[in-house]
């Protein structure tokens, strides 16, 4: 064959093979394309079902309110606010547990002799599809209450319950705002108030063991050795971890549980068939919280960190404050929106509004659900600042989210902060009771509202500026600040020392008693009459002085600390043991180390930045983190330590010289 035929065959076969390899790409590129359409599909699909889920669910809902309003509610009357009454849920008996729930409900005058007992519990997720009877007429409930209504239910006789989701008629507003008015008082009436935990998992029971045993050897009868064995003996570890879960239920998060519990005559915490009562409960927190003080070590893990958590826990600063009001002392209103700041609410208001039954006095505060939340917030600062006769509500403002409308001097009690993320020691993690500040002195010089209620002009001045910060890296889990962060900042206060030379706390000594007071946040023991400050003793300026010493670069392993118990071990060991809690407790209340411009050490906010004014208000027990905006105008970065003037020592400095205004505006 001629060359240029068997060149043309080949040719053809090429052309012909690539023609077949582009074809099948072609194909498989058609077919992908085809299945990301269907992909797609499927997923608008989906979302189109859930749409449609969710939308059948709100008519469900609003379908439920009307059968309610027309069946159960309408029937009833509406409620006489004039003789405060309220409606209670008479729950039938029967010995069928598995029966289906069948009530009636009927009006009654809390002014008259009425015996029913009241529900605290979670609401929980999920829309109410569980059906029950109430006056002859079906009403769906969550999954949780379900729960607890079967538990309560008896056998031979009737069981009177107060329950708020069913008893007030929540699509009526001025109805739902009288009752949250009155709460207080359904639940300081209540014989008993039920604290619903929820059905008990796996290990609720060693948990209620646990708080049997512990209350009978730490509070009844107490004995050392017994509660040493608790906390010693390996039987005990699964106990001690069904604590940490029992204390970190969802339970503890809820706003409404505050008032529920520290206005109850009694109480039981309720977890399935399991039950303790609610006082030895606070009373054995108490107790728990002191174990590490007893003089024998030997601590297993387990039980080490359940106390541990016990101390930060919801559970007990709920339980800090019971004990007080049963006591006697009435908290004051902004001493109940901190303790609701770090709880969950489903309406925002509610951290206002769920708490105001604890306070002292609210001055003009009225549940009124027609308000928006940023009027709610602006009216109960006003009314803290009426109450108190101080600047005390201002320390609770923390610039977290601008976007939210309202001004800087207004604290939103609706974003999430621990009762320990303040400066104050007011509301220390400890059980120990510290000084408190005056910064700001005892005179409140009153206020005044600009620009439409926006601006709040209080007596104040501006007294220094921060010059640099530094935040330390701790994992949130470890719960302690390594030492290098205190060399960290040790060298940042030297550097700037030796740079500027500028310093307001004497020679290296009674700088380095600032450094210490400073990192945890002034919470230490005062100087007394013939007793030194705690930071004075010599055993402590010599662990200072070796602690900050260590560095990675100089000795390569933290065993190098053994430098430190060498001098004197016991000692050292103690020292840093006493530390550990307070330093946290003040990375917590203050995240930032800075140093201002005038020379001064200070713990402040996440957000306070160079530039950043440090400004006193009168009557507020803290400075504060201020940010200058135009006209003259400030924003509340947030309340902060700055050793030396935390007594009232900058208010002498002011009336010898001028400051730098006697009037601040706040933005």
């Amino acid at each position: 064959m001629p060359a240029a035929s068997r060149w043309k065959s080949f040719s053809t076969a090429s052309d012909s093979r690539i023609l077949r390899v582009f074809w099948r790409i072609g194909t498989l590129m058609y077919l992908c394309y085809l299945l990301l359409w269907a992909c797609a599909a499927i997923l608008l699909l989906h979302t189109r079902i859930k749409t449609c889920i969710s939308l059948a669910g709100q008519i469900f809902q609003w379908l439920n309110a009307i059968v309610a309003q027309r069946l159960v509610y309408d029937p009833l009357g509406p409620l006489d606010r004039s003789r405060n009454e309220t409606r209670l849920l008479i729950i039938q008996p029967t010995t069928n547990e598995n029966a289906l729930i069948t009530c009636n409900m009927i009006r009654v005058s809390l002014d008259d002799e009425v015996t029913y007992s009241a529900l605290s519990y979670v609401w929980g997720l999920g829309e109410a599809t569980k059906m029950i009877q109430i006056n002859g007429a079906p009403f769906f409930v969550k999954p949780n209450l379900l729960s607890v209504l079967r538990r309560l239910r008896l056998d031979d006789q009737v069981t009177p319950v107060w329950i708020d989701a069913l008893c007030i008629n929540q699509a009526d507003i001025a109805e739902r705002s009288f009752q949250v008015a009155i709460m207080g008082t359904i639940y300081g009436k209540a014989k008993m108030v039920t604290a619903w935990l929820g059905e008990a998992s796996g290990d609720s029971n060693l948990a209620f063991e646990l708080l049997q045993n512990a209350w009978d050897v730490s509070v009844r009868n107490r004995n050392s050795e017994k509660i040493i064995n608790l906390v010693r003996l390996p039987a005990y570890e699964n106990h001690w971890r069904a604590i940490q879960r029992l204390i970190s239920l969802q339970y503890w998060e809820r706003v409404w549980i505050c008032q529920e519990l520290i206005l109850s005559r009694r109480a039981l915490l309720v977890s399935g068939p399991l039950c303790f009562s609610w006082y030895n409960f606070v009373d054995l927190l108490h107790a728990v919280v002191s174990w590490p003080n007893l003089p024998s070590a030997g601590f297993r893990k387990a039980a080490s960190d359940a106390i541990r958590d016990i101390t930060f826990s919801q559970a007990f600063k709920l339980a800090k404050v019971s004990q007080s009001r049963r006591r006697g002392f009435v908290p004051a209103l902004f001493t109940t929106l901190v303790l609701g700041r770090s709880r969950k609410a489903t309406d925002l208001r509610d951290h206002v509004y769920g708490l105001l039954s604890i306070a002292t006095k609210h001055h003009g505060m009225q549940v009124d659900y027609s308000k928006d939340i940023r009027q709610v917030y602006k009216d109960s600062t006003i009314a803290c600042l009426k109450s108190a006769s101080n600047a005390k509500i201002l320390t609770a403002c923390k610039l977290l989210d601008t976007t939210t409308g309202m001004p800087s001097w207004v604290p939103n009690w609706s974003y999430r902060l621990r009762e320990d993320s303040y400066v104050n020691p007011e509301f220390s993690v400890e059980d120990i009771s510290y000084p408190d500040f005056t910064a700001g002195g005892e005179a409140f010089g009153g206020f005044l509202l600009e620009d439409g209620d926006r601006t709040l002009v209080v007596d104040g001045f501006i007294l220094d500026k921060v010059y640099s910060t530094n935040f330390p890296n701790v994992e949130p889990h470890e719960k302690q600040v390594s030492n290098d962060v205190l060399h960290e900042w040790w060298s940042m206060w030297t550097s700037f020392r030796e740079s500027s030379r500028a310093s307001k706390y004497g020679d290296e000594q009674k700088q380095l008693l600032a450094f210490a007071r400073t990192i945890v946040v002034g919470k230490y023991s005062r100087r007394s009459e013939g007793q030194p400050e705690e930071f004075e003793t010599d055993s402590w300026q010599s662990y200072w002085r070796l602690a900050l010493k260590w560095h990675p670069t100089t000795h390569k392993s933290p065993a190098a600390f053994k430098d430190i118990d060498s001098v004197n071990p016991a000692a050292a060991v103690f020292k840093m043991q006493s530390l550990r809690t307070r330093i946290y407790a003040g990375l917590l209340a203050a995240p930032k180390f800075f140093i201002t411009v005038g020379g001064r050490m200070g713990r402040g906010s996440m957000q306070a930045r160079p530039g950043d004014e440090v400004g006193l208000i009168l009557g507020a027990p803290t400075p504060f983190i201020l940010r200058p905006t135009e006209n003259n105008r400030y924003l509340i970065v947030g309340e902060c330590y700055v050793d030396g003037i935390m007594d009232g020592e900058a208010l002498e400095e002011t009336t010898r010289q001028s400051a730098s205004s006697r009037r601040l505006r706040l933005g």
